[in-house]
């Protein structure tokens, strides 16, 4: 998508890229969300044993 001649770009910003992103199924969004998502369970999982250790 280009700007018509004579209005600057709008770059846009991170929110809006990676909403973008995963509309348009591109796997850098695809791959950063599933990264994300990841990384969530991990630390979920992580709380849950040192919960455990602290106070089983």
């Amino acid at each position: 998508m280009k700007a018509p001649e004579g209005l600057p770009q709008q770059s846009l910003s991170v929110r809006e890229w990676f909403w973008d992103g995963l509309l348009q199924d591109r796997p850098i969004a695809i791959a950063l969300l599933s990264a994300m998502a990841l990384l969530a369970l991990c630390g979920l999982v992580a709380g849950a044993c040192w919960l455990a250790e602290t106070f089983g």
